[in-house]
């Protein structure tokens, strides 16, 4: 069910509010509604639904007009930056509402049974993450909690990195994941394959989930988790470490096979 009642922010109020030639991203003009103070007769939670709503109405104008995907200019936020439009564009931009899917939104794929990632990266088109994860070696896991976090930040998942749920799918725009991909999930959080004992595990290179390799270890996970924990040099001495950004435990299998053997072996 969607919310059909009216924006408590005007759009048209917003961008008539902003000066010709100043630079402005979705961002900062939600916290220059907030400068203003029209939020402040809300109440927490309508507050913020309100900001969210807004910051929404924003990005699908921007995408409608078909604003350059670079800006105008960048703009910075926190120890970051990003594209941002002068005023004058906001206020001017010609509506096309005609346009709601990009063109390579509009082709639904499927991953042909001989295909390499190599192949798969290459495609313009959205897939289910269901359907390419063991193509791409891809814990769903790690892919959900980056696009969440993302998100948690007031960014658009799907556009930043090319992956969001609808309904109860998750899906990947692989014009975008591509690039994110490669730079995000390549050579680092590998899956466990389910034929490996405990033995060929350690022989492994790479980054695994914690949860993962401790169901081919006599080792518990909260057992793994409290030591790590306790060492402040867990990640360097024995591969262990919490993600901050997926918020999972990982590790690296060179340093964590060596400790375990060690440990073992009782040599503690």
């Amino acid at each position: 069910m969607t919310d059909s009642s009216p924006d408590p922010i005007p759009l048209k109020f917003v961008l008539d509010s902003l000066e010709d030639d100043r630079v402005y991203s979705p961002n900062s003009i939600v916290a220059f509604v907030k400068r203003l103070g029209l939020f402040e007769a809300m109440d927490e939670k309508s507050a913020r639904s309100a900001e969210q709503r807004l910051m929404d109405a924003l990005w699908q104008y921007a995408i409608r007009c078909r604003f350059p995907k670079n800006g105008d200019s960048m703009v910075r936020r926190g120890a970051s930056t990003e594209p941002g439009w002068r005023g004058r564009r906001w206020r001017q931009g010609e509506l096309s509402p005609e346009k709601v899917f990009e063109d390579d939104e509009q082709q639904f794929m499927t991953p042909k049974k001989n295909w390499k990632p190599s192949d798969l990266l290459e495609q313009k088109g959205v897939f289910f993450l269901k359907d390419v994860k063991d193509i791409l070696n891809l814990d769903p896991v790690s892919v959900k909690k980056r696009a969440q976090a993302i998100e948690a930040r007031g960014q658009s998942s799907w556009r930043v990195m090319g992956a969001r749920k609808i309904f109860n799918h998750w899906m990947l725009r692989m014009k975008l994941f591509a690039p994110y991909y490669q730079k995000h999930f390549i050579s680092q959080v590998r899956r466990v394959k389910p034929h490996w004992d405990g033995n060929q595990l350690l022989e492994q290179e790479g980054v695994f989930l914690l949860s993962e390799v401790c169901k081919k270890i006599p080792f518990a996970v909260n057992q793994l988790r409290h030591q790590a924990k306790k060492n402040p040099a867990a990640k360097a001495e024995w591969g262990i470490w919490k993600d901050q950004d997926l918020s999972v435990y990982l590790v690296d299998m060179a340093l964590f096979s060596k400790w375990v053997r060690e440990l073992w072996g009782g040599r503690f």
